[in-house]
């Protein structure tokens, strides 16, 4: 006698969760946005969360992925993968990600996030910015009282991390320790048409181990306005100090930190703790 196995998952992951444990399903029964499989010849019964099934099929796709052919592709090193999003090894205390939060590939310029906000909007402005009640009402991340309700909270917390909200829980926006830990391990390179995209920004060479990282010369949105440059790269950090947060910019003569107001858009260019 056959003995079954039922896995719940979603529907559009059963076939590669099912994959990595070299199963056959012989039927299915849809349950709401779950969708219960029968598979054969296993004789122990168990239940995958959607979650399980995402990061099984995570782990499959990664197992066949060439990071050699994928490196020449994006024109930087890629050494792995995690939550489907590529990133490099530079030899520092955490992974970097390969390309911007909302972007798809190395040179494009991502999403702009007003600092402790998950998403994109059409006004950066503190009218519009959703950790305040006005510039100097500040409802998180403040420790002067003049400046609102203090909680004497610095850098950010998962939950308002555009990272993490995007891309998975495995990613956080870098710590100003964790950019200046990249700024000051690599060689910057300024490029005026990166990997034949004409896509302008700085080249960083570990140098650590040599591998590569990209950030493209994205700008920063204020107000209803986004304003890409070819001249420098301004990239948010997790850490705050009031009404202001740390990011980091480079252009073509020099790399630096400076504080800008929390209610303006810039990219992010997210880490892991792998």
């Amino acid at each position: 006698m056959k003995k079954f196995l039922i896995i719940s998952g979603v529907c559009g992951s059963f076939l590669a969760g099912a994959a990595v444990f070299g199963l056959n399903a012989c039927s299915c029964e849809e349950e709401d946005d779950l969708v219960q499989f029968l598979i054969t010849d296993k004789d122990t019964a168990m239940t995958i969360s959607p979650d399980s099934m995402r990061r099984m099929e995570n782990a499959k796709a990664e197992s066949t992925i060439d990071f050699k052919e994928l490196s020449v592709m994006q024109g930087v090193t890629v050494t792995g993968m995690v939550d489907s999003v590529t990133y490099v090894d530079l030899g520092l205390s955490v992974k970097w990600a390969t390309y911007n939060v909302g972007a798809k590939s190395t040179s494009a310029y991502g999403k702009y996030f007003a600092w402790g906000e998950t998403k994109p909007k059409d006004d950066y402005s503190w009218k519009c910015y959703e950790l305040c009640q006005g510039k100097d009402a500040l409802t998180k991340y403040c420790n002067n009282k003049l400046n609102g309700k203090v909680d004497d909270t610095a850098n950010l917390m998962h939950v308002d991390d555009a990272a993490t909200y995007n891309f998975g829980k495995e990613w956080r926006t870098p710590t100003y320790e964790e950019m200046e830990e990249l700024r000051n391990n690599c060689t910057w390179e300024w490029l005026d048409d990166f990997n034949e995209t004409q896509i302008a920004g700085a080249l960083g060479t570990s140098k650590k181990n040599g591998n590569t990282i990209f950030l493209p010369a994205a700008g920063y949105a204020w107000c209803k306005n986004i304003k890409q440059t070819t001249t420098n790269c301004m990239y948010w950090t997790a850490t705050s100090d009031n009404t202001a947060a740390y990011a980091m910019e480079i252009d073509e003569d020099e790399d630096f930190h400076s504080l800008t107001d929390r209610a303006f858009g810039m990219p992010i260019r997210a880490v892991a703790d792998l």
